[in-house]
């Protein structure tokens, strides 16, 4: 590893043949139970603090084991012990599977800089803002979930408990039903009968459905298919373009080179197809081209990110502009979130309006024909 990292080269990963045992136990009973993305948040920025404080870095990670500071879930203790034992902290961490391949060669950089704290304040960054952008999709959305929600439990009430007792009225007056009461009674029917195992059920298949379609994976027409959604497909994209260029941007800072950044990418972006591209991007700087000239050839990235790239590998501050591209993508997916907001909570209030509308009226109609026929007969 050493005789790698003196030729400016940071291996994705290492394993020493032959060794396994001990390794294999500690990553068994690090994946016995896996932290949240705060508890990393916090044991990162804790000991980015030890560190920039002047404390070494063993006393800092016994420092941390003690004390229960929002990472009770991380087996700091056994980093700490792996540390003691002489092994750096990026080999420590890596050999838990606990920490994603970005934390781990992020680290290793820092600790061939000779700028760990530097390094785990970068992590903390990124997953803090990965956390603030997640906190807000799930703040827009959650209005016009419950507008669903709301409008499905209104829906199945109606359907189940309120719509057979009008029919079975209209049947004991021999009412002739209209064929949209009609189409409404067959479905109350159904509903009513089979309400015990039909209703979980669908919610069930819906539920798991919306979240696979909005789940990027690593089948790549699929994901081409999630990014072409109404409202929601052009904001994952957007997403996934800023999840790919601060992610590439915080490696080159990090002293990592853009082509085995760029590899580590193909590993960790989250999406077939932003994978596809990394792997794509990689091959063409190895045989000479630039980053700007790939991020065109892909398609994928508007022109104005494209010459802002440019600019910064000409200045020779690439890492630079990385992150500042994605700090203005930021700004854009949150007025894209409010976008979204604007158009969808009219749209769902009205289709839950129709359709509560529609069955009110199939509800109404047959009694509007009976006053018809009885002032006809008067």
């Amino acid at each position: 590893m050493e005789a790698l990292r003196a030729e400016g080269l940071f291996p994705l990963s290492i394993d020493e043949p032959g060794a396994g045992t001990a390794d294999s136990l500690a990553r068994s009973s690090g994946r016995s139970k896996k932290p949240r993305r705060r508890q990393v948040l916090m044991f990162m920025k804790n000991l980015a603090r030890l560190l920039k404080a002047g404390m070494d870095l063993e006393r800092a990670l016994a420092t941390l084991a003690r004390e229960d500071n929002g990472t009770a879930a991380l087996p700091v203790e056994r980093i700490a012990e792996r540390v003691r034992h002489g092994d750096s902290l990026s080999v420590a961490m890596e050999s838990l599977d606990v920490f994603t391949p970005f934390q781990i060669n992020i680290i290793r950089a820092g600790e061939f800089g000779g700028n760990l704290d530097a390094a785990l304040q970068r992590i903390a960054s990124a997953i803090e803002r990965e956390l603030e952008l997640r906190s807000k999709v799930i703040q827009a959305t959650a209005y016009p979930l419950f507008l669903i929600c709301f409008g499905l439990l209104s829906l199945l009430i109606m359907m189940i408990f309120i719509m057979p007792r009008f029919f079975k009225v209209y049947d004991e007056m021999h009412v002739r039903l209209p064929m949209l009461t009609h189409i409404v009674l067959t479905a109350s029917s159904i509903l009513h009968a089979n309400a015990f195992w039909l209703v979980p059920m669908v919610g069930f298949a819906g539920f798991f459905g919306i979240r696979q379609l909005l789940h990027l994976s690593e089948n790549e027409s699929l994901d081409r298919l999630r990014f072409k959604l109404p409202l929601f497909g052009p904001l994952m994209f957007q997403m996934q373009i800023l999840n790919f260029l601060r992610t590439l941007g915080l490696l080159v800072q990090s002293g990592i080179p853009v082509a085995q950044s760029l590899a580590l990418l193909t590993k960790i972006a989250g999406s077939a197809v932003f994978s596809k591209i990394a792997n794509e991007i990689e091959q063409g700087i190895r045989n000479g081209s630039r980053l700007s000239q790939e991020l065109r050839r892909s398609n994928l990235f508007g022109e104005s990110i494209v010459n802002l790239v440019a600019v910064g590998e000409e200045s020779g501050h690439l890492e630079s502009m990385l992150i500042e591209i994605s700090c203005d993508l930021e700004r854009r997916i949150d007025e894209l979130i409010k976008n979204v907001l604007t158009f969808l909570e009219p749209i769902l209030i009205l289709a839950v309006g129709a359709i509560i509308g529609l069955i009110v009226m199939s509800m109404l109609l047959p009694i509007f024909s009976l006053s018809a026929n009885l002032r006809a007969g008067g």
